[in-house]
């Protein structure tokens, strides 16, 4: 037994050696890429996963050694996963203006000699100008982009510039990010950076990080955020057990405004709703089934937009198979301190009619806001054999296939009958048809004329069945318990039949400006119960401060569409 034990311990290291052999690097880093003349940098020589020896640093001639070489290591493990960190780091100060280059570090690891990239600094004289005092400490609110679109990742970073230090930052008031879904992001702890503002150094920090996902089209501003500072206070009695006492200061941010445009339409492709970065994966089904089976693929999408907007795109199978609805089979968020990625994985079952040899071409459509077009992500499934199973006699096509008679040995020849041509019952036949299809064609103008082809009438006409039937389903999540998922469904269901019933644009409105038409159309009553619920649902989806009475709200919904047909009766 303890063999085994020390052979799988043996075989476990080994994999996990491999494993981190393939992730070494070697890499140079500073914390400021532009600095004063008579300033300072410190530059970092990093290796990773690996021991190394023979550390040999750059020259650099460019540089005063303030101090260093600095050694550290460090040892980590997450998920089962071990990472480790040999760094060497120095302190320099340049001797002159203008770029100036360090060149590579070499250290030996892994029986290879590993080179740094070189690094260049830029180095300028201050403005000598004195500092306004309340420039000396300010936060910098901005976003990844200014004009989004429903269903995309916007990012938006706080970051702090100061000159004198900081131990601590506390958010005493945020925006309510109204028409954003908002999640907070768990930033690194990273060095402070250094940058040059107009001929002044600061030092920079990211103290907060929001993954913003706009669900409504307008223009919003984002309020200043207030911060409160505490910076330390010099006292000479400061000791290793008497800290230096912190003086409070308060700053705000400046606002910002984001446009948020609907999501893009292309009539030519096939719609996923996906909107930002994103690749698919396709899984391999077997190479050879029969009719009896079902051919099972799974399409994995990875990306960073909104997760609720992305459907599962029908793209075009061969002819002799069919697609059945695909289902979500698993749907996660993987939050990292730069972004949310989302990962879905739709099963799409599909059937063969008739053997044969088919490839399939699973295709995934997104739409990238950086490049302003749709992608498509194509992928090749195949071939794919299909046999006969035991099921089926095999479908032979008519124009294949060849009749042979009997052989009679005796040929007898009949006068061929006269049938029903040009008789009267041929005749009456013929003026039915005719009527029949004169009024198919009358019925289809009145049809046209009348509006009731037009996709709005047809909207309209089921409304009522397709809200009830999204209530439905809202109270199976009640049921499941999933209270953000049926609040969620509570306001889309109210926002579409208002939308196809009364051709009120609620579903990518605020509700302000939904409120404004509704004053058109219905008494104060119906209107005071429509807000109530979409208040209800964003309190629930977008600021929960607790469990929600779902039966309540649900029954609130089944009402008010009880009084909103009613209405239309009197």
């Amino acid at each position: 037994m303890s063999f085994i034990r020390i052979t799988l311990l043996s075989c476990l290291l080994i994999i996990a050696q491999s494993t981190a052999a393939q992730n070494i690097r070697f890499e140079a880093s500073t914390d400021a890429e532009e600095v004063l003349l008579g300033s300072y940098i410190q530059v970092e020589f990093s290796l990773k996963n690996t021991d190394g020896t023979n550390f040999s640093p750059p020259s650099f001639e460019d540089f005063n050694v303030l101090s260093g070489p600095s050694r550290s290591s460090s040892l980590s493990s997450y998920n089962g996963v071990v990472s480790k960190s040999l760094s060497y780091s120095y302190v320099l100060q340049p001797k002159k203006e203008g770029i100036l280059t360090i060149g590579p570090a070499s250290i030996r690891a892994q029986k290879q000699d590993l080179k740094t990239n070189p690094l260049q600094i830029k180095v300028i004289r201050g403005s000598g100008q004195s500092i306004d005092p309340d420039m000396e400490l300010y936060v910098l609110a901005t976003v990844s982009d200014s004009v989004g679109y429903i269903g995309q990742q916007i990012i938006l970073d706080y970051e702090l510039y100061y000159r004198p230090n900081v131990r601590s930052v506390r958010f005493l008031t945020e925006h309510e990010y109204d028409g954003f879904y908002s999640l907070p992001l768990q930033i690194a702890r990273s060095a402070e950076k250094r940058k040059i503002i107009e001929g002044v150094e600061y030092k920079t920090k990211l103290i907060k990080r929001i993954a913003l996902f706009p669900q409504q089209t307008g223009t919003y501003t984002i309020d200043p955020a207030i911060i409160s500072l505490g910076i330390p206070l010099n006292n000479r009695r400061q000791s290793f057990f008497l800290q230096s006492q912190l003086v409070g200061k308060e700053i705000q941010s400046n606002p910002l405004q984001l446009q948020i445009l609907d999501s893009p339409k292309d009539t030519t492709i096939v719609q996923s709703g996906a909107v930002g970065q994103y690749k698919m994966n396709i899984s391999k089904p077997k190479s050879t089934i029969t009719t009896d089976d079902a051919i099972i693929i799974n399409m994995e999408i990875i990306g960073d937009g909104d997760n609720k907007t992305v459907i599962a795109p029908k793209w075009k199978v061969p002819e002799g198979l069919e697609m059945y609805d695909p289902n979500i089979v698993q749907d996660e968020i993987l939050p990292s301190s730069s972004k949310i990625t989302h990962r879905k994985i739709f099963e799409y079952l599909i059937v063969a009619n008739r053997p044969g040899k088919y490839i399939l071409k699973p295709t995934f459509t997104y739409f990238n806001p950086d490049s302003s077009r749709f992608v498509s992500i194509q992928k090749s499934v195949g071939p794919i054999n299909v046999l006969q199973g035991s099921d089926k006699e095999p479908v032979i096509s008519q124009a294949n296939q060849e009749v042979i008679s009997d052989i009679y040995s005796k040929t007898e020849l009949k006068r061929r009958g006269d049938g029903l041509y040009g008789k009267s019952l041929h005749l009456i036949s013929l003026l039915l048809l005719s009527f029949s299809s004169i009024g198919l064609i009358a019925y289809k103008s009145y049809l046209v004329k009348s509006g009731k082809l037009e996709e709005s009438y047809i909207l309209k006409k089921h409304a009522n069945v397709q809200v009830m039937s999204r209530l439905s389903h809202a109270e199976d999540l009640m049921q499941d318990k999933k209270e953000k998922a049926f609040f969620e469904e509570i306001s889309y269901a109210l926002r579409k039949y208002l939308s196809d019933k009364h051709n009120i644009p609620a579903l990518h409105s605020k509700k302000e400006e939904i409120e404004l038409v509704l004053k058109e159309k219905f008494n104060d009553e119906i209107i005071q119960a429509i807000m109530d619920i979409f208040k209800q649902t964003e309190l629930a989806i977008y600021a929960p401060l607790g469990s929600m009475n779902m039966a309540a709200t649900l029954q609130q919904a089944k009402e008010l569409i009880s009084k909103i047909e009613a209405s239309e009766l009197i």
